[in-house]
């Protein structure tokens, strides 16, 4: 099932929010409680949040944000001043109904910028930018995102803190090659 909530908030025009406050800009219709109630407890839910200019149409910040339906469920009769122990964890298993997908990877020409395409037609959940080989360049390089969720027909482009020479040592997983 897949669901769009759009609403528009008006930011004051110096630009300026309070700290420490908030704008509730909408509810997912039906409720994710009542969706999951008629779902198996395997069922895992992607709420994908994005904020956008509405004039310029850029994406300003996108979120993905998971909601299992049978969450964490503390053990408050064993918590103590540092630890809540659970009882019973979160079920993500059903991310592996994502099915397989294709994620092309491409080095920018100055090897500053890595950009990584999901060409194929379910959700790349957790993709992470792998070294393939031991070296130098491994240890001293890190990258601006990592476990990061693409969509079907979208790219991210990641930044590099020092330039790669080629993507040969380089490789892309996700989640969903590591379901059984």
């Amino acid at each position: 099932m897949e669901s769009t909530v759009t609403k528009v908030v008006d930011i004051p025009l110096d630009g300026k929010i309070e700290p420490d406050s908030s704008v509730k800009i909408g509810t997912i219709q039906p409720d994710l409680k009542s969706i999951c109630s008629h779902q198996s407890k395997d069922s895992v839910y992607l709420v994908r949040a994005m904020l956008k200019d509405l004039k310029s149409n850029s994406t300003l910040s996108e979120r993905s944000i998971l909601h299992p339906c049978s969450p964490d469920i503390l053990d408050w009769d064993n918590t103590t001043f540092y630890i809540t122990y659970c009882s019973q964890y979160a079920n993500f298993s059903g991310l592996c109904s994502l099915g397989p997908t294709k994620l092309n990877l491409t080095l920018s020409d100055d090897g500053r910028f890595i950009t990584i395409e999901n060409v194929g037609g379910s959700i790349a959940f957790g993709v992470q930018l792998l070294f393939t080989k031991e070296d130098e360049e491994k240890v001293e390089t890190t990258f601006s995102d990592n476990y990061m969720v693409i969509y079907p027909n979208e790219r991210v482009e990641i930044r590099s803190s020092k330039p790669l020479i080629s993507k040969d040592g380089i490789s892309v997983d996700s989640f969903q090659n590591h379901c059984p």
